[in-house]
């Protein structure tokens, strides 16, 4: 995407369903090209982002639109909602060591292909290692046979974790996600690595 300053390493095939390819009737898609349309008007442009994280995006902006407004990341200043832990990942959390534990999420709209995913779940079954793992339920058909059976002892696997907690919790190192900004922030947030 060399024609958008700051996404030239992007590649259109890696952009989610929808924007560029895809279903461009969906309900997204049609809200993106009406944006696109009235953004040219706008007197003013709020952006989650902020100069520091995004400068050559930011910067481009800024060339385009005389008042752009860099509004993020307000999980920094703004208190989270409370999400209910309906899987008791906190009290599971809770019994491990600090720095212990790798958490997996993909967030809600990037999903590793299947192959991907039978590689990351043998790899976290091979090497030992504590781990939770928040993931859809129709993506865990992609696992190794009996890879929840098996990693019931190092491991949890469930579809939804409070997110923020679980990255302030004291047991997490290490974050594997899909680099999103949300959870790019939110980890910076909680000081947890990025591999």
């Amino acid at each position: 995407m060399d024609f958008i300053p700051g996404l030239t390493k992007i590649r259109v095939k890696d952009i989610p369903d929808g924007i560029v390819t895809g279903n461009l009737d969906s309900p997204f898609a049609q809200m993106l090209h009406k944006m696109s349309q009235v953004l040219p008007n706008a007197s003013s442009v709020c952006i989650s982002s902020c100069e520091e994280l995004d400068p050559v995006v930011t910067n481009d902006l800024k060339s385009k639109f005389s008042k752009t407004f860099p509004i993020d990341p307000l999980n920094l200043v703004i208190a989270p909602q409370k999400i209910a832990d309906n899987y008791n990942c906190l009290g599971w959390l809770d019994k491990q060591k600090a720095n212990s534990v790798v958490y997996v999420s993909f967030g809600s709209a990037a999903t590793p292909t299947p192959n991907e995913l039978f590689a990351l779940a043998e790899a976290l079954q091979a090497s030992g290692v504590k781990f939770l793992w928040s993931i859809k339920n129709h993506l865990k058909v992609h696992f190794p046979n009996d890879f929840l059976e098996k990693s019931r002892e190092n491991g949890m696997v469930v579809s939804w974790v409070p997110q923020i907690e679980v990255l302030a919790h004291d047991a997490i190192g290490v974050f594997i996600t899909h680099f999103g900004y949300n959870s790019m922030t939110e980890s910076i947030a909680a000081e947890v690595t990025i591999p």
